[in-house]
């Protein structure tokens, strides 16, 4: 009676656990579907006519190196060398292979690979070069004030914001410090990017000074609608409306 009791429960105690991680997979599954539904919606009104939208279904990890596996290819408009980017602005790699119904992205973190960056708060232009798993390295020299938070950005490319400086690494006795960058989502938890529809084309210098500027000027913006916006203009108008408005009633009152 006592083994066979026991046997009992040790079957109840294990259908029970079979139970509840198949009801933590369904709640998992479902809260991936909820962020992955988020996050399309978010990018459905962030990316422009001239970009397509596709959806990661190969990451980092299961694939070699910092390659991402999109679910869009020839047949859907992408061609090689153009650029990939995570929401309305961070350009994360490249289109390097297409297939006729899906493409590899080789992102900018690909150990090995440099590009020219500029750094918002120094305010320098430097080389950065991928490390892998998602993360970017700029180095510079130590006494130029490097800090967490300052933005990197890639100007040889259109809207080409990265990052932010999320750790740093530095010694008395080194001539160089090192910022690592990384991007607001990590390559393991990205869904959907967009890709442009023309592929990546040289910037002079000239060029990369003018997107520099033109970010730097949009971090500090934000669409404030007409109606809540108030300047010298809007103020005049408002001042101008309410005497014409008094006028009015007073001339009525006279009658």
């Amino acid at each position: 009676m006592y083994f066979r009791d026991r046997t009992a429960l040790i079957k109840e105690f294990e259908e029970l656990k079979i139970k509840d991680a198949t009801e933590m997979g369904t709640e998992n599954t479902i809260r991936k579907l909820l962020v992955e539904n988020d996050e399309l919606r978010e990018l459905a009104g962030a990316v422009p006519e001239a970009r397509v939208l596709a959806r990661v279904i190969g990451r980092p990890g299961t694939l070699p190196y910092d390659i991402v596996m999109l679910d869009r290819g020839a047949v859907h408009g992408i061609t090689e060398n153009a650029p990939v980017f995570l929401g309305a602005d961070q350009v994360i790699g490249f289109i390097s292979k297409v297939y006729e119904k899906t493409s590899f992205v080789t992102l900018v973190t690909t150990p090995g690979f440099v590009s020219s960056a500029y750094v918002i708060g120094p305010n320098i232009y430097t080389f950065a070069e991928g490390m892998g798993s998602g993360i970017m390295r700029v180095r510079v020299p130590q006494g130029i004030m490097l800090r967490t938070g300052d933005m990197v950005l890639l100007p040889a490319i259109d809207s080409g914001v990265y990052g932010v400086v999320s750790y740093i690494e530095t010694s008395a006795t080194q001539p160089e410090q090192y910022g690592f960058v990384t991007t607001s989502i990590p390559t393991q938890s990205l869904y959907y990017v967009s890709v442009g529809k023309e592929g990546i084309t040289t910037h002079s210098f000239a060029d990369a000074e003018l997107l520099v500027k033109a970010t730097k000027e949009k971090l500090f913006t934000v669409d404030v609608p007409l109606n809540v916006l108030v300047t010298p203009e809007t103020s005049s108008t408002t001042v101008t409306s309410t005497t014409t408005t008094s006028t009015t009633s007073n001339s009525a009152h006279i009658q």
